[in-house]
């Protein structure tokens, strides 16, 4: 019983949304904190909020405004946050073939 007790204590896991990847811009970070905020208009119009960014997706080498591609999951109180970011991300080019 204690088992059953500790493990309903545990927060549950995240939610990942089955949201595509989306392209967004570093709005704000601060190392001292250990979060920032990634700008993003779909997230924006979804969400009307900025997506959180935990120091956990964060590079070595980063800038104000540099664009990256993240995914998009759920904290408890469903706010979107980012995860999978991909600090370096290469546009695809449609081709007419």
């Amino acid at each position: 019983a204690a088992g059953a007790a500790a493990a309903s204590d545990t927060p549950e896991a995240e939610t990942l949304s089955n949201e595509p990847r989306r392209l967004g811009t570093l709005k704000s970070f601060s190392s001292q904190h250990g979060y920032g905020f990634i700008s993003c208009p779909e997230t924006n119009q979804a969400y009307k909020r900025d997506v959180y960014l935990d120091k956990s997706q964060v590079g070595e080498s980063w800038q104000w405004n540099q664009l990256l591609e993240f995914s998009v999951s759920f904290n408890e109180r469903g706010q979107p946050q980012a995860r999978n970011v991909n600090w370096d991300p290469v546009p695809l080019i449609g081709t007419d073939a």
